[in-house]
């Protein structure tokens, strides 16, 4: 456990230059398994030979994990590397090495995590994305949507824009593309299915194209119409605007267009003529 590695024979350890090296071996039950679905298939070759894998460090010291990585014959992936239980596939990094460094993107930025675990920015980048596909595909994120919310945001210079959509009833961001289109948000109808766009009951969006034409409907998957979308800012926007106009209609019917010289019209209030006449004889 001191290296995190699990259903793991060790075989030896030593030392070479300020590095600890163990020689493992899978058990026998995880021995011969395809490295993508982790079927049991027949051996192809021996591959490229021994093979290391960066472990968590022993303090300052760094640690790998040496052992054979022999090619087996998947029906469906064909020819792969043998999955081994210390590591995922095509990583050389372990799970606990991988896991850590996820952890620590999370909680800090990626230039720390690197000087930290001793890694390039780039290796951090492609580590969490590793992981994170890892685990998308172990759960369903768009399984039991009832409100959801979209938005878009620029996150560089010269107008390249996200758009991302939100879980309203737990908070968590479902899925993201690069684009403020309609295009871009039909990805995720698609995404979503005709099933799972018939259990949406909000979508919140705000005025932009991209939100107000794209919209689930019972039919198919990009069909638009039937969801009840709310639009915060344009509804608070025309409330302020009707109560602003019903105060001003209200003020001038007070005051009387033969107390003060104006009449009302359908644009800006005008001074009468018959008005400004008098007020010269006077």
């Amino acid at each position: 456990m001191l290296f995190g590695i699990e259903r793991t024979v060790i075989e030896g350890v030593r030392v070479e230059l300020e590095t600890v090296v163990l020689s493992v071996r899978p058990r026998s039950r995880e021995k011969q398994r395809c490295g993508v679905c982790g079927r049991h298939c027949p051996r192809e070759d021996c591959g490229e030979g021994r093979r290391r894998w960066r472990a968590l460090d022993l303090g300052t010291t760094f640690a790998y994990l040496e052992a054979d990585a022999p090619r087996v014959y998947c029906k469906q992936h064909h020819v792969v590397v043998a999955a081994v239980p210390w590591a995922r596939h095509d990583s050389r990094f372990t799970i606990a090495f991988e896991d850590q460094c996820c952890w620590l993107a999370v909680n800090t930025s990626k230039k720390a995590v690197a000087e930290l675990m001793r890694v390039t920015w780039r290796t951090v980048g492609s580590i969490c994305k590793r992981v994170a596909d890892e685990e998308i595909a172990a759960r369903d994120l768009l399984a039991g949507l009832k409100r959801i919310g979209i938005d878009d945001f620029s996150y560089r210079k010269g107008h390249r824009y996200l758009t991302v959509v939100v879980d309203h009833d737990t908070g968590r961001l479902l899925w993201a593309a690069p684009g403020r289109d309609r295009k871009t948000v039909e990805q995720f109808f698609d995404l979503l299915g005709k099933e799972r766009c018939e259990q949406i009951e909000l979508v919140s969006c705000d005025m932009a194209e991209s939100g107000d034409q794209a919209r689930p409907h019972p039919a198919g998957p990009t069909s638009r119409g039937t969801a009840r979308t709310s639009s915060p800012n344009s509804s608070a926007t025309s409330t302020a605007s009707a109560t602003r106009k019903r105060s001003c209609c209200s003020t001038r019917g007070s005051r009387g267009p033969d107390d003060v010289g104006w009449h009302h019209s359908s644009s800006s209030p005008k001074r009468s003529p018959n008005n400004v006449q008098g007020s010269r004889q006077r």
